[in-house]
C-alpha cells in the first residue's frame, strides 16, 4: 500500500513514529556521555586529593629528622657534648632524629603503596624515583650513625625529597571542565601552600642554627614565598572555608630576626646558653607549625575527597539510569516499528 508521493504507508508511518525516538535516543547517548565525562573527572580529582594527602604527611617527620640531622651535626661541629645540649635546651635531638627516621619510613611506604606506579611529569615512575631517594637516604642515615653528618650532607639528600615531592604534586595537575576549575585551582594552591610550608621551615632551622648571611636569606625568602602561597589559597576559599585557613595562618610562627654574621665568620653566640634555648624553641614551633599545616591539609583533602566522591557517585548513577532510559526506547522503538509493519502489511 503507498500513500502520497508513492512513499509506501507502512515506511512513513515507521518515520513518524521513529524521527522523535531517534532524535530522543541521540539525546541520551549526549547525556551518557556528559555524565560519564564527569564521573571520570571526578575520579581523577578523587585520585589528585589522595596523592596530595599522602604527599602532605611526608612534610611533618621529613623535617623532624632533617632537623635532628641539622642540629646534630652542629653540635658535633662546635664540639659540644650533645647531653650538654639536652640539659641546656631540653631538647635531645638523637631522639628526635629517631622518630623521625621511623615516621618518615612509614610515610614514604604509604606512598610507594598507594602511587608507585603514578608517571611523573618528566616520564619517570614515582615508586623508581622514591627508591632512589631511599638508597641516599639510607647512606645518610648510615653516616649518622657515625657522626659523619654535616649540613651540606643532610641539604643534598632533603633537596632531593623537596624536589621529587614538589614534581609529585605538580604531576596531579589534571584538566576538567569549568564546574571544576575552582576545587582544581584549590588544590594546585594547597599544594603550593604544603610544599613553601616545608620548605620554610628547613630553612627558619638552618638559619638558627647558622646565623650567617646566605641561609638567613633563604629563610627570609621562602617565608615570603610562604604567605603568598597562603593569601593565594585562601583568596580561592568560600568565607566558610576561609576560617579554617585562617585559623591555620594564625598559627604561622612569629617571623624570626637576628643579625647574620657574614659567611666564613665564627658566630661569637654560638655558645650563649640562653641563645640555644631560644633556638630551640623557635624551631619547635616551626615543626609545630608543619604538624598544623599537615592536620589542615589533611581535613581539607578528606572534605573534598568525600564531596567529589559524592559527585561521582550521583554521575555514575545518573549514567545507569540514562542507559536503562535508552535501551526502554530502543525496545519501545522496536516494538513499535514491528506493530506497524504488521498492522500495515496485514
Amino acid at each position: 500500500m503507498k500513500g502520497a508521493g508513492g512513499i509506501p504507508l507502512a515506511a512513513r508511518l515507521i518515520g513518524v513514529v521513529a524521527i522523535p525516538i531517534v532524535a530522543t535516543t541521540v539525546l541520551a547517548l549526549d547525556r551518557i556521555d556528559t555524565e560519564q565525562r564527569q564521573a571520570d573527572e571526578a575520579d581523577a580529582i578523587v585520585a589528585v586529593v589522595e596523592v596530595q594527602r599522602d604527599v602532605a604527611a611526608i612534610y611533618r617527620p621529613a623535617q623532624i629528622e632533617r632537623i635532628g640531622l641539622v642540629g646534630l651535626a652542629r653540635v658535633d661541629e662546635l664540639k659540644l657534648p650533645r647531653q650538654l645540649v639536652v640539659t641546656y635546651t631540653g631538647i635531645d635531638l638523637e631522639e628526635m632524629y629517631d622518630q623521625g627516621v621511623v615516621d618518615l619510613d612509614v610515610a614514604l611506604d604509604a606512598l610507594a603503596a598507594g602511587h608507585a606506579s603514578m608517571t611523573l611529569a618528566d616520564g619517570s615512575k614515582l615508586g623508581d624515583r622514591l627508591a632512589e631517594f631511599r638508597m641516599a637516604l639510607d647512606q645518610q642515615r648510615l653516616k649518622a650513625n657515625d657522626r659523619r653528618t654535616t649540613a651540606a650532607d643532610v641539604e643534598v639528600v632533603f633537596t632531593q625529597l623537596d624536589d621529587l615531592l614538589a614534581l609529585t604534586l605538580s604531576s596531579t595537575r589534571v584538566q576538567m571542565s569549568n564546574d571544576n576549575d575552582a576545587g582544581h585551582a584549590q588544590l594546585d594552591a594547597l599544594g603550593d601552600v604544603i610544599v613553601s610550608g616545608g620548605r620554610h621551615a628547613y630553612d627558619t632551622t638552618r638559619a638558627l642554627v647558622y646565623r650567617t648571611e646566605d641561609p638567613a636569606l633563604d629563610m627570609r625568602m621562602t617565608g615570603a614565598t610562604h604567605e603568598s602561597d597562603l593569601d593565594r589559597f585562601e583568596a580561592l576559599l568560600d568565607p566558610s572555608q576561609r576560617r579554617d585557613a585562617e585559623r591555620l595562618r594564625a598559627q604561622l610562627p612569629t617571623p624570626v630576626d637576628f643579625d647574620p654574621v657574614p659567611e666564613g665568620s665564627e658566630d661569637t653566640t654560638s655558645m650563649d646558653a640562653s641563645l640555644i634555648k631560644t633556638t630551640a624553641e623557635q624551631i619547635l614551633e616551626h615543626v609545630d607549625y608543619v604538624e598544623a599545616l599537615k592536620a589542615y591539609s589533611s581535613s581539607f583533602h578528606d572534605d573534598v575527597a568525600s564531596d567529589v566522591a559524592a559527585s561521582a557517585a550521583m554521575a555514575r548513577s545518573h549514567e545507569t539510569r540514562t542507559k536503562q532510559l535508552l535501551i526502554g526506547i530502543i525496545g519501545i522503538t522496536l516494538a513499535l516499528v514491528t506493530w506497524v509493519l504488521w498492522s500495515t502489511l496485514a
